[in-house]
Protein backbone atom coordinates (compact mmCIF):
# COMPACT_ATOMS: atom_id res chain seq x y z
CA UNK A 1 0.00 0.00 0.00
CA UNK A 2 1.48 3.49 -0.85
CA UNK A 3 1.55 5.96 1.65
CA UNK A 4 -0.27 8.91 1.15
CA UNK A 5 -0.14 10.58 4.69
CA UNK A 6 1.73 13.51 3.31
CA UNK A 7 -0.20 13.73 0.03
CA UNK A 8 -3.18 15.65 0.65
CA UNK A 9 -4.46 19.66 0.94
CA UNK A 10 -6.96 21.04 3.13
CA UNK A 11 -9.36 23.56 2.15
CA UNK A 12 -12.30 25.25 4.17
CA UNK A 13 -15.31 24.48 3.28
CA UNK A 14 -17.85 27.03 2.33
CA UNK A 15 -21.82 26.81 2.80
CA UNK A 16 -22.04 25.68 -0.82
CA UNK A 17 -20.18 22.75 0.13
CA UNK A 18 -21.70 21.59 2.59
CA UNK A 19 -23.93 19.37 0.67
CA UNK A 20 -21.24 16.62 -0.08
CA UNK A 21 -19.61 16.82 3.97
CA UNK A 22 -23.07 16.35 4.58
CA UNK A 23 -23.86 13.47 2.63
CA UNK A 24 -20.66 11.71 3.68
CA UNK A 25 -21.49 12.29 7.28
CA UNK A 26 -25.01 10.62 6.64
CA UNK A 27 -23.24 7.17 4.42
CA UNK A 28 -20.74 6.70 7.92
CA UNK A 29 -23.50 7.06 10.06
CA UNK A 30 -22.33 10.16 11.72
CA UNK A 31 -24.68 13.43 12.71
CA UNK A 32 -25.29 16.20 10.16
CA UNK A 33 -28.37 17.97 10.82
CA UNK A 34 -26.73 21.05 12.28
CA UNK A 35 -23.71 21.47 10.24
CA UNK A 36 -24.71 24.73 8.95
CA UNK A 37 -25.30 26.47 12.75
CA UNK A 38 -23.12 29.22 14.01
CA UNK A 39 -19.35 28.92 15.86
CA UNK A 40 -18.44 25.61 13.35
CA UNK A 41 -15.84 25.72 10.69
CA UNK A 42 -15.29 22.47 8.47
CA UNK A 43 -12.28 21.35 5.97
CA UNK A 44 -11.86 18.83 3.25
CA UNK A 45 -9.16 16.95 3.00
CA UNK A 46 -7.97 16.48 -0.97
CA UNK A 47 -5.10 14.16 -2.43
CA UNK A 48 -2.40 16.48 -4.87
CA UNK A 49 -4.93 15.89 -7.80
CA UNK A 50 -8.03 16.71 -5.97
CA UNK A 51 -9.48 13.78 -5.00
CA UNK A 52 -11.24 13.90 -1.74
CA UNK A 53 -9.92 11.99 1.24
CA UNK A 54 -12.46 13.41 3.70
CA UNK A 55 -13.73 15.97 6.09
CA UNK A 56 -13.41 17.48 9.49
CA UNK A 57 -14.03 20.51 11.56
CA UNK A 58 -14.74 21.74 14.89
CA UNK A 59 -17.41 24.55 16.96
CA UNK A 60 -15.77 27.32 18.72
CA UNK A 61 -16.67 28.69 22.25
CA UNK A 62 -14.10 30.77 23.33
CA UNK A 63 -11.06 28.84 24.47
CA UNK A 64 -12.90 25.67 23.95
CA UNK A 65 -14.08 23.50 21.31
CA UNK A 66 -15.67 20.46 20.17
CA UNK A 67 -14.13 18.37 17.65
CA UNK A 68 -16.73 17.72 14.85
CA UNK A 69 -17.59 15.23 11.58
CA UNK A 70 -13.99 13.87 11.42
CA UNK A 71 -14.48 11.45 8.87
CA UNK A 72 -12.05 9.70 6.43
CA UNK A 73 -13.86 7.90 2.98
CA UNK A 74 -13.80 4.53 3.38
CA UNK A 75 -11.10 3.58 0.44
CA UNK A 76 -8.74 5.43 2.42
CA UNK A 77 -9.38 4.03 5.95
CA UNK A 78 -6.33 2.70 7.88
CA UNK A 79 -4.09 4.49 6.09
CA UNK A 80 -3.11 7.17 8.92
CA UNK A 81 -4.50 9.89 7.23
CA UNK A 82 -6.88 9.74 10.71
CA UNK A 83 -3.99 11.28 12.66
CA UNK A 84 -2.87 13.63 10.30
CA UNK A 85 -6.51 15.16 9.74
CA UNK A 86 -6.61 15.21 13.63
CA UNK A 87 -3.34 17.28 13.86
CA UNK A 88 -4.49 20.21 11.37
CA UNK A 89 -7.50 20.35 12.89
CA UNK A 90 -5.96 20.97 16.32
CA UNK A 91 -3.86 23.18 14.49
CA UNK A 92 -6.57 24.90 13.10
CA UNK A 93 -8.59 25.22 16.18
CA UNK A 94 -5.60 26.10 17.98
CA UNK A 95 -5.16 28.83 15.58
CA UNK A 96 -8.87 30.06 16.15
CA UNK A 97 -7.85 30.93 20.29
CA UNK A 98 -8.98 27.24 21.12
CA UNK A 99 -7.01 25.53 24.10
CA UNK A 100 -8.62 22.92 24.73
CA UNK A 101 -11.02 20.38 21.98
CA UNK A 102 -13.76 18.53 23.41
CA UNK A 103 -15.64 15.29 21.55
CA UNK A 104 -18.01 12.84 21.69
CA UNK A 105 -17.83 9.22 20.05
CA UNK A 106 -19.27 5.90 19.56
CA UNK A 107 -17.13 4.05 17.76
CA UNK A 108 -13.50 5.62 17.65
CA UNK A 109 -12.39 5.74 21.62
CA UNK A 110 -9.57 4.06 20.94
CA UNK A 111 -8.61 6.08 17.78
CA UNK A 112 -8.78 8.92 19.58
CA UNK A 113 -7.00 7.62 22.30
CA UNK A 114 -4.11 6.99 20.31
CA UNK A 115 -4.58 10.66 19.52
CA UNK A 116 -3.89 12.23 22.99
CA UNK A 117 -7.86 12.45 24.12
CA UNK A 118 -8.72 10.93 27.18
CA UNK A 119 -11.98 9.61 28.49
CA UNK A 120 -13.80 12.20 30.96
CA UNK A 121 -16.76 12.43 32.34
CA UNK A 122 -19.61 14.03 30.15
CA UNK A 123 -20.87 16.43 32.96
CA UNK A 124 -17.17 17.72 33.20
CA UNK A 125 -17.78 19.08 29.80
CA UNK A 126 -17.74 22.97 30.26
CA UNK A 127 -21.00 24.12 29.96
CA UNK A 128 -20.68 25.94 26.57
CA UNK A 129 -20.29 22.20 25.23
CA UNK A 130 -22.34 20.83 27.38
CA UNK A 131 -25.08 22.98 25.71
CA UNK A 132 -24.19 22.45 22.21
CA UNK A 133 -26.75 19.96 19.66
CA UNK A 134 -23.78 17.09 19.75
CA UNK A 135 -23.92 17.00 23.09
CA UNK A 136 -28.22 17.45 23.84
CA UNK A 137 -29.65 15.79 21.03
CA UNK A 138 -27.61 14.29 18.15
CA UNK A 139 -25.04 12.26 19.86
CA UNK A 140 -26.72 8.90 22.36
CA UNK A 141 -25.75 9.49 26.59
CA UNK A 142 -23.55 6.01 25.84
CA UNK A 143 -21.58 7.90 23.65
CA UNK A 144 -17.82 9.09 25.30
CA UNK A 145 -16.61 11.94 26.33
CA UNK A 146 -13.19 12.66 25.38
CA UNK A 147 -10.61 15.87 26.06
CA UNK A 148 -7.00 17.32 25.22
CA UNK A 149 -5.69 20.42 26.13
CA UNK A 150 -3.95 21.77 23.07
Amino acid sequence: MTDLTRDFHVSVLLPQDYEGLRTTLQDAGLPAEDIDQPNREFFRFVTDDGGLLGYGGFEVYGAVGLLRSVVILEAFRGWGFGFQFIKVLESLAKFNGVSQLWLLTTTAETFFAKCGYAKVARASAPASIKTTNEFTTLCPDTAVCMCKAI
